[in-house]
């Protein structure tokens, strides 16, 4: 039996594998030295052993996996595990939207005007209806031409609804609907059963702190992706006593479907009927996202241990902020000392939303108030910037074999486009990211099999918002170097603008450099002779790709109201340094399509070879 027993095989997870390696074991032993495994009944039960075996085997190995943050694949156990590292995913979150309402024709006049939490707006938006509500109550006084001016009053898309339980020890209390947003979630409880008196209990968010007597509540995802309510027991956090009623009131929203919403009319009945309402809307309905998923939390669960709640480093900021906020594609956050200019003192957060292009003024400040504050160093000033775009700008010229491809040319130039947007997914519109020409010309080459070589050439663009009817300095910076011609070659451009018009004038005027430092404004005659200013206009830094123009007074930009800046860069390798995102618009991308007549052998000599200036 020892000699046997070596011929056993337990590594195999191969179901034809290890009913082989059963038939070998039984082969080796004198009772079946000689027995036909295929041609008899046995081979069936041989069949079944080793399907039970390799069930088991998948089944174990699945189950292991998922014992590990890295490796686990359901929801369930990723959240489990994160909550081992002290770690609650992020729920669905409400667009929220900032409102000024002007009321007037109120009756009677009186002195002061409430609007109540729970006020309601309605909205049609992309084919829907969508309700926003007011989460508190906000009262203002009459002003002397008897109207009511409530100012930047937030409100929350959405369902405002009520949980009610009875208290018993250790229990815990299901919010039983997937998409609430536990930011908005309000804990009441009547500790003296029967009494009206409602005592308020806000979520744990630092343990240290935390006493006997704390009211808090603890919140968890179960496994059914429902959140979850529990409270102390005595020593962290207070223990309410059997019997006692707990009301939980949350939203419960649509995610990111209102996103965009501008338009709000009054729904609620909080006035009379001969009362007036005007709404303006301060800002459109953003924030909007769904519950954190599963790689967001095997990213963000582990560095949130580390963080331990505070914010130190800028890999805290970048926890601790998705953690409480999750509608955040991509944040960096640097020091002041790193900013340019340095401003000592401060931390700088910038936040590409999943929603929108930039956060709102309003979902910024909450942010630092209700996330940041608190956890961050008294010395330190977070503040909140928007994203700094940088296009890229593609023109690749593509030489194909013809006779090696049954493809046209217009296909070949399709596919080539698809290519670049591609990478352009993969690799940009990200913070740190960089721009690579040489990796996208081999998967340009990669693309189509009879595509022979690419010469593909990059410029910058920079869309620069002026102040209107006003004289203002601008100064920005590209962060990457500029293109500077030689001192033979000082009559090349490396950087222009699109036009705009000045106040007191119809002309429209253009910038560009002189190829040593200095921008020049100029319009253009009927005959498209360039009319220089008497004076520069301001400077640009080669080296840096720092921009600085003089004080102007511009009345009106190009068709989208910008000014777009074009730039020969010096490196064709692309960076995006602190709150600058850099990537490729459709619309910038240009590729042709080029017969090389050489490869296909259609010229033996070169002489109708086409080139392109790789300049």
């Amino acid at each position: 039996m020892a000699e046997t027993s070596r011929n056993i095989k337990v590594t195999e997870l191969d179901f034809d594998e290890i009913k082989k390696n059963i038939k070998t074991y039984l082969k080796a032993q004198n009772a079946f030295s000689d027995y036909n495994f295929e041609g008899s009944g046995l081979s069936i039960l041989l069949d079944v052993l080793a399907y039970n075996t390799h069930y088991n085997a998948l089944y174990y190995n699945l189950s292991v996996n998922e014992m590990f943050l890295d490796s686990a694949v359901k929801r369930s156990s990723v959240v489990s595990l994160a909550k081992s590292l002290g770690y609650t995913p992020s729920s669905s979150i409400a667009s929220k939207a900032l409102i000024d309402l002007v009321i007037s024709n109120v009756s009677g006049n009186p002195t002061t005007l409430t609007i109540p939490a729970g006020t309601s707006f309605s909205s049609n938006f992309s084919g829907s209806n969508f309700n926003f509500l007011t989460d508190s109550t906000t009262t203002v006084s009459r002003s002397i031409t008897n109207t009511y001016s409530f100012l930047n009053v937030p409100i929350i898309e959405g369902r405002l609804l009520q949980k009610t339980y009875s208290m018993v020890t250790n229990g815990s209390y299901v919010i039983p609907n997937a998409k609430v947003d536990t930011s908005t979630i309000k804990i009441n409880v009547q500790e003296v059963a029967g009494s009206a008196a409602n005592t308020v209990y806000n979520l744990a968010d630092n343990f240290s702190t935390l006493t006997p007597v704390s009211r808090v509540y603890f919140l968890k995802e179960n496994d059914d992706g429902n959140y979850v309510i529990s409270f102390g027991d005595g020593l962290l956090g207070f223990a309410p006593a059997n019997g006692a009623n707990i009301l939980i009131d949350y939203f419960v929203c649509n995610e990111s479907e209102p996103n965009g919403t501008a338009t709000f009319t009054y729904t609620g009945n909080a006035f009379t009927n001969t009362a007036n309402v005007s709404i303006v809307t301060k800002a459109i309905a953003a924030g909007g996202s769904i519950p954190e998923t599963i790689d967001s939390i095997k990213f963000n669960a582990p560095k949130s241990f580390t963080a331990q709640n505070r914010a130190v480093t800028a890999d805290d900021y970048k926890v601790i902020i998705p953690k409480f906020y999750n509608n955040v594609d991509a944040i960096s956050v640097w020091g002041g000392e790193e900013n340019d200019p340095p401003i000592y003192g401060k931390a700088y957060i910038c936040i590409k939303p999943k929603t929108g292009d930039t956060l709102t003024q309003s979902t910024k400040q909450i942010i630092i108030k209700d996330i940041i504050k608190g956890k961050s160093l008294v010395s330190i000033i977070p503040e909140i910037v928007d994203p700094d775009i940088l296009y890229i700008s593609v023109n690749s010229n593509v030489y194909y074999n013809p006779k090696l491809t049954t493809r046209s040319a217009d296909t070949i130039k399709s596919i080539v486009v698809d290519t670049i947007k591609a990478y352009n997914t993969g690799n940009l519109n990200k913070f740190d990211a960089v721009f690579r020409e040489s990796a996208l010309s081999s998967l340009i080459d990669k693309s189509e099999n009879s595509i022979v070589s690419n010469i593909t050439k990059i410029q910058l663009k920079y869309l620069l918002t002026p102040q209107f009817n006003t004289n203002t300095k601008y100064t920005f910076s590209l962060n990457n170097p500029i293109y500077k011609p030689t001192s033979t070659q000082n009559a090349s451009i490396s950087l222009s603008s699109s036009g705009f018009t000045i106040a007191g004038s119809v002309d429209t005027y253009y910038i560009e450099d002189n190829a040593i430092g200095d921008l020049r404004l100029f319009y253009l005659t009927a005959a498209n002779v360039k009319i220089y200013t008497p004076s520069y206009i301001g400077t640009v830094n080669y080296t840096t790709g720092k921009i600085s123009i003089d004080s102007i007074n511009i009345s009106q930009g190009d068709i989208n109201g910008k000014i777009t800046f074009t730039v020969e860069p010096a490196s064709y390798d692309v960076i995006s340094l602190r709150n600058q995102l850099a990537f490729i618009r459709e619309q910038d991308i240009e590729v042709n399509i080029i017969s090389d007549k050489i490869a296909s052998g259609e010229s033996v000599s070169g002489k109708d070879f086409i080139f392109t200036n790789s300049r």
